[in-house]
């Protein structure tokens, strides 16, 4: 029998951005920090010292008639961005649970959660190879109001990598950690956020916790976005250096070449960041265009002018501060501005902002890698607990009743320094295939904790339906977690009456998830390792 180990001892940490533009990735073994270069995918965008770049990989994946698949930067070094075979802005779809399915030739129909986990586990396959393993954490940074179909999603492609531990950490928290201020409760923060499809204005406080504990959740207290964001600013550039050369966007010839001029211009726009002035050259044989122009930040600054961004940005930060003041909350007592997004590097748009609140109280030297860097440092909370039973039903077949097996009780702290419960399986008859693990929750003090027993799943795979167990008060009836999303064991060969067929073994990660490790008594197989079964509550 292969012995199980109580407890993974993490020793080296992936934290991975995945964003709707860019995903960013860091790696952490012991106080070093590196930001890994994934040949072909990445692409280098200017930061600030002691960086001064930071690899990002475009987030956009292309299926290729051949069933090959490019990734990042691949797709854009290739001229693949705007090819119907390219999928792009995945993390906003998933995240609002669109079912479109784009035509990827020999591939099929692809959905967005399918390219978007594609997508990563290329990047992941990439990290160097001591960072993968049991001994290693991944971190995943997700917005505040993440769906737990979202979460549950970006969970599984840590495990599907084979982290020892899979976890989530919000990105207000990760922003703030990142610029390295406290996160404690009380703290108030305002975070501009530049997208390419959007830019927002988050007002968000810590969350309440113990004093001196380290704060993993926050919340928003007023919220204002526009969906002016990078995209647009891009196309703004474009369209003024084609006046500048007095050429028409209708122009056939112009329409030929101008995919690569908004690349161009987007690739110019980050650079501004570090410099004064860069050269945007762009030629197209075939329409005998060449477009060889030197942009400026004066020029910049004067585009967003005439297009009125400035103006703008400001009266979408007013929409935040107003919607936190009518709630109560002075953003007077800001603790400081954290700036996100690539746009944001932009010393004008800086200097906006910080006409707007103070020089002192805005950060905005990581604006690409801010979140990374904050998902590594946060920590959870050490008062942290569960707030509810949960218990596994069984059917005692010597009393002919329904009875439950608790694995987590109410004020359980998170997560598990090891197994929070182990015990065997077994079949109720001859050639059963699929053996099921219900999860029951009760109301906070709930349950009877004299029962441990086998746990023995029915002819169906999964267990019948009873009352609760006596004693329990109407309140707290056991609630069945996971029947909409079962967690299912596929013995093969069947399983044979009675006799024990998995050893699973049960511990609590660090976002409040249950995770399954489950042994295949007969072959020795371990069947899932570290699977989610169900966010506790």
């Amino acid at each position: 029998m292969e012995e199980m180990t109580d407890e993974i001892t993490i020793i080296r940490r992936i934290a991975v951005d995945f964003g709707t533009e860019h995903t960013v990735i860091a790696l952490q073994e012991g106080t070093s920090v590196q930001f890994p270069i994934l040949a072909g995918f990445t692409r280098m965008v200017p930061s600030m010292p002691p960086e001064d770049s930071v690899p990002v990989v475009p987030c956009l994946i292309h299926y290729r008639d051949d069933g090959s698949v490019l990734i990042g930067e691949e797709v854009v070094t290739c001229g693949l961005v705007h090819s119907p075979a390219t999928v792009r802005w995945m993390r906003h779809y998933i995240l609002n649970g669109n079912p479109a399915r784009i035509d990827a030739t020999v591939h099929g129909l692809i959905g967005y959660p399918d390219a978007g986990a594609a997508l990563l586990r290329a990047l992941l396959d990439r990290v160097p190879a001591s960072f993968r393993g049991q001994q290693t954490e991944i971190i995943f940074v997700v917005p505040l109001d993440a769906s737990e179909h979202y979460l549950s999603w970006i969970r599984s492609i840590g495990i599907t990598a084979g982290a020892g531990t899979t976890c989530v950490v919000d990105a207000i928290t990760a922003t703030i950690c990142g610029y390295g201020l406290p996160a404690m409760p009380g703290h108030l923060y305002v975070l501009v956020d530049m997208e390419e499809s959007s830019h927002s204005v988050t007002v968000a406080a810590t969350g309440d916790q113990e004093p001196g504990s380290v704060c993993t959740s926050s919340r928003i207290l007023g919220q204002a976005e526009d969906e002016t964001g990078s995209a647009r600013i891009n196309a703004w550039i474009a369209e003024d250096i084609l006046v500048r050369l007095r050429l028409q966007e209708s122009d056939p010839r112009v329409l030929i070449l101008y995919g690569k001029l908004l690349q161009e211009t987007g690739r110019a726009r980050e650079r501004l960041a570090a410099v004064p002035d860069t050269r945007i050259r762009v030629s197209e044989p075939a329409s005998g265009i060449i477009v060889d122009v030197v942009l400026t930040r004066a020029d910049l600054e004067r585009v967003l002018s005439d297009h009125g961004f400035l103006p703008l940005l400001h009266r979408t930060v007013d929409r935040a501060i107003a919607a936190a003041t009518g709630r109560g909350h002075s953003v007077d007592k800001s603790t400081a501005v954290l700036l996100t997004g690539g746009c944001l590097t932009l010393p004008c748009l800086q200097e906006r902002v910080a006409g707007l609140f103070g020089q002192d109280k805005v950060y905005g030297n990581h604006s690409s890698e801010a979140r990374v860097l904050g998902a590594l440092a946060s920590k959870p909370a050490a008062s942290e607990r569960i707030m509810n039973d949960y218990a596994v039903r069984y059917w005692d077949a010597g009393v002919r009743e329904h009875r439950y097996r608790f694995l987590v009780r109410a004020g359980t702290s998170y997560p598990s320094a090891g197994q929070v419960g182990r015990f065997l399986i077994s079949a109720t008859y001859d050639g059963q295939t699929r053996l099921g693990v219900p999860l029951y929750s009760f109301g906070t003090g709930g349950g009877d904790a004299g029962t441990i027993i086998e746990l023995v799943s029915d002819a169906s795979g999964g267990i019948r339906i009873s009352g609760p167990p006596p004693g329990v008060s109407p309140k707290e009836k056991p609630v069945w977690v996971n029947e909409q999303t079962p967690t299912l064991l596929v013995a093969s060969p069947p399983a044979v009456r009675g006799e024990a067929r998995f050893e699973l073994t049960f511990t609590i990660d660090r976002d409040r998830q249950l995770c399954l490790t489950a042994r295949d008594v007969l072959t020795g197989d371990v069947v899932k390792r570290g699977a989610p079964v169900y966010r506790l509550i």
